[in-house]
């Protein structure tokens, strides 16, 4: 199943400010390419602690606008355990690297960022796997390696009650 793009201008958004949800970087942010299988293995590293993969990419407007909230809850979390992952999953953006890694810097996305280099068929098999295939897309793990579901419709609120219960499960 191809994933459906927003006819919104990569650039545009590139350029936009973050308004409110801007933040200072308080660390390194790097953009780094990933294959599935990369991606699988530190999600299996990750075991212990609650994974959190925000799949998105730049060209769609609410996974931009939706992005601070991931960076929220990165703030709010890791200390308690919870690793926030963001997954570009649109290849065609490693051409936009830099206006990519512009906006990761400024909304202060100091966790692992990675975008996808393998072909259309093995991310589009990863996002039908985890249910990522329209985006903005949370894919959650829990201590244990499970993946538990997350309403595409989930405010952020909830999505924080959420992670918070598998946090304190131990």
């Amino acid at each position: 199943m191809r994933r459906v793009a927003l006819a919104v201008s990569v650039a545009m958004i590139a350029t936009m400010g973050c308004g409110a949800g801007e933040r200072a970087n308080v660390g390194p942010v790097e953009f780094k390419e990933t294959t599935v299988a990369e991606l699988e293995k530190l999600i299996a590293d990750n075991k212990g602690k609650v994974v959190l993969i925000d799949a998105w990419f730049l060209g769609c407007a609410p996974c931009v606008k939706k992005f601070p909230n991931l960076v929220d809850l990165h703030v709010k979390f890791a200390k308690e355990g919870l690793v926030c992952i963001s997954l570009n999953v649109y290849p065609e953006e490693i051409k936009e690297k830099n206006k990519v890694l512009e906006f990761l810097k400024k909304q202060g996305a100091d966790f692992p960022n990675l975008i996808f280099k393998d072909d259309d068929k093995k991310v589009d098999d990863w996002q039908e796997k985890y249910d990522a295939v329209s985006t903005p897309a949370y894919v959650l793990f829990d201590r244990k390696g499970e993946r538990k579901i997350i309403s595409e419709k989930a405010k952020p609120q909830e999505v924080e009650e959420i992670v918070k219960k598998l946090l304190e499960a131990k």
